[in-house]
């Protein structure tokens, strides 16, 4: 029988008396740091240098609240998305968001990082697959897909990309 595991992480319960549900969280390897959204519009970021145990708190001042977070691996920054499927990055030092170019009008459904080609690939229930650039977080380009795509993966050895749609028997690729 598994046992119930010991959480690494806990939200602060006199923080969020109102609601301490994380709404969504991502495990940066490369520095070793979670980053949550809560319900509560915190994002709130433990560090392993601490052994989790100091919750960094920032309260959002956006109107809505952050249901989706991610980290660029490469740039070290951290981008959130609302119920208007606006994206966002942060300065975490300053607390501050900044809001990065309107591109979807679905529901963000992936967010996938390729350093190698110095682009974020993000799809979502618009039935487009948006290409970022890394560095500056613009849009460079969009592919319409037949239908939305729901799982993207990126192999290095093979440098492709692949992605699946509800609809699709297989994973199609992309090269890349």
């Amino acid at each position: 029988m598994l046992k119930h595991p010991k959480p690494i992480v806990k939200a602060d319960e006199k923080a969020h008396m109102l609601d301490k549900s994380i709404l969504d969280f991502y495990y940066s390897e490369a520095d070793d740091i979670f980053g949550a959204v809560m319900r509560d519009c915190n994002l709130c970021f433990w560090e392993g240098a601490d052994n989790y145990s100091y919750e960094k708190r920032i309260k959002s001042p956006l109107k809505n609240f952050q249901f989706r977070i991610w980290r660029v691996e490469k740039t070290k920054t951290w981008i959130t998305s609302d119920k208007t499927n606006s994206l966002y990055s942060w300065d975490l030092l300053l607390g501050k968001p900044t809001q990065l170019k309107q591109a979807h009008e679905g529901k963000i459904l992936q967010f996938l990082e390729v350093p190698s080609h110095n682009m974020i690939l993000i799809s979502s229930l618009d039935k487009r697959l948006v290409i970022w650039d890394i560095d500056t977080l613009e849009p460079k380009c969009q592919m319409p897909v037949k239908n939305s795509i729901h799982s993207i993966c990126y192999s290095a050895q093979l440098d492709v990309t692949f992605f699946y749609c509800r609809t699709c028997s297989v994973p199609a690729t992309l090269r890349t």
